[in-house]
């Protein structure tokens, strides 16, 4: 079941510059929070735009004039810049780490940033070269990038759903089972707080009605007809969450063998970032593979 597809007569750019519209308006209602009555019509803007490392130059390329039509620098004095989203973590994540107590950001130290978003994740690593009188860094080594952010939970999820009830789940349309609908809400708030810290034997319960759902032995033992729900384990959220988590493991350890033969300051550690990079169950899996190799996890005080 496909999920995460482009609407009908639209393309990409389109759904990018509708999303960058929403951003934009944002901006403006953040400007005049924090600015008020000051006038800026005068004053140049440079709009700094994140995108994935593995996109395309094309792709890429295409985020300009999405945002320009999205409303973002259409004045001659301002400007659209690009820079990849590893890139734009390590900055924030670092700068910020700079006025902890335990500072970690020391130079001639080898650091990881895995930023882990929705749809992809991306890892870079650097050598910081000095901290003052400003950061710089050195990639020193290709960043990785793979499909294996928070939203392939997501599918996951409807995969283990169509195989327990098939048609009676595949059926239902995608304003009761889609991104946004109440059914996926409800599983959001759960992924969100996943951990196997705290052992539980009780059933989570997603409400969701499906009217064509025969109970059977089979299906009761994962539907609850008295109230219409989905009925998921701590093991079921582990075998969602699983594949998933290994995969972006591989792509750390693929990054630490590319440093190690290339003979650069090892890593000492990594920073996690982005959305999904706040998931208690992928912190508790990295941290556990983390220690035993001697690296530190950490995430940056800002949440970024």
């Amino acid at each position: 079941m496909d999920i995460l597809h482009l609407p009908s007569g639209r393309s990409a750019k389109d759904v990018a510059t509708e999303y960058l519209k929403g951003m934009k308006r944002m901006f403006d209602t953040a400007v005049k929070e924090h600015l008020g009555a000051q006038n800026i019509d005068h004053l140049p803007i440079d709009f700094w735009l994140t995108v994935p490392a593995s996109w395309s130059e094309k792709a890429k390329m295409l985020t300009k004039p999405a945002a320009t039509d999205a409303g973002f620098a259409t004045r001659s004095i301002d400007r659209i810049m690009l820079i990849s989203e590893p890139e734009a973590a390590a900055q924030l994540a670092l700068k910020s780490s700079l006025h902890r107590v335990e500072d970690f950001v020391k130079p001639k130290a080898g650091v990881m940033i895995c930023d882990c978003g929705g749809g992809t994740v991306d890892i870079t690593t650097y050598e910081v070269e000095e901290t003052q009188p400003t950061l710089k860094l050195r990639e020193i080594a290709v960043g990785a990038a793979g499909k294996c952010g928070g939203t392939f939970v997501d599918r996951n999820l409807y995969r283990l759903l169509s195989q327990r009830f098939g048609d009676a789940f595949t059926s239902l349309d995608t304003q009761q089972i889609g991104p946004g609908s109440l059914f996926m809400d409800q599983f959001e708030l759960k992924k969100k707080d996943f951990s196997m810290q705290t052992p539980s034997k009780r059933a989570h319960r997603l409400v969701l009605h499906m009217p064509q759902l025969q109970l059977t032995m089979k299906t009761a033992k994962y539907y609850e007809k008295r109230s219409s729900s989905i009925l998921l384990t701590q093991e079921d959220y582990k075998m969602l969450f699983d594949p998933v988590v290994d995969m972006i493991i591989g792509l750390v350890q693929d990054q630490v063998n590319q440093v190690r033969k290339k003979g650069e300051c090892p890593i000492e550690s990594i920073v996690l970032v982005g959305g999904f990079g706040s998931s208690p169950y992928l912190k508790e899996r990295l941290t556990e593979w983390s220690e035993t190799r001697g690296i530190r996890l950490t995430t940056p005080i800002t949440g970024a």
